[in-house]
């Protein structure tokens, strides 16, 4: 039996392309945050700001197409950076999304941004159990004919 070979990497959307710069900043911030406080890291809070015509139509997790760019953008630069230059990530991240307001004419959400050490992740994920890992349940996996941002 021949070994099978590793499928090629999906092509990245543009948009969240785009958002490669933003994301940097945002995990940047962020780092410096849990830098200044290990033991209690702060997060980096952001205003994200979308086009008002996108909030007609949200995906299925109640984000915008610029919120699910941005947060492709910001877990492509946490994750698939780190193991496609061949080392393990370093941090492990978490996105808490506020409500949508108006400022002025634009419309938007507050996005606090928290990272952790990816060690220190994997420890709580393990005394979770495996019930709640999408490693071990492949319920909980996204997958092309059952995503959130689709």
């Amino acid at each position: 039996m021949m070994p099978m070979a590793s499928p090629m990497p999906a092509a990245r959307d543009p948009l969240s392309v785009r958002y490669d710069r933003t994301a940097r900043h945002i995990l940047l911030t962020a780092i410096r945050a849990h830098q200044h406080n290990p033991d209690a890291p702060r997060a980096a809070k952001v205003w994200v700001h979308s086009p008002g015509h996108e909030y007609r139509h949200l995906d299925r997790g109640g984000r915008t197409a610029s919120e699910r760019a941005l947060t492709r953008a910001l877990y492509y630069q946490t994750w698939r950076q780190p193991i496609n230059a061949g080392v393990p990530p370093t941090w492990s991240l978490k996105l808490e999304w506020g409500r949508v307001e108006r400022r002025g004419s634009r419309y938007g959400r507050h996005l606090r941004v928290r990272l952790f050490l990816a060690r220190s992740g994997a420890r709580h994920a393990a005394s979770t159990g495996e019930r709640k890992q999408w490693r071990a349940n492949e319920a909980l996996r996204s997958t092309p004919g059952n995503r959130i941002d689709s």
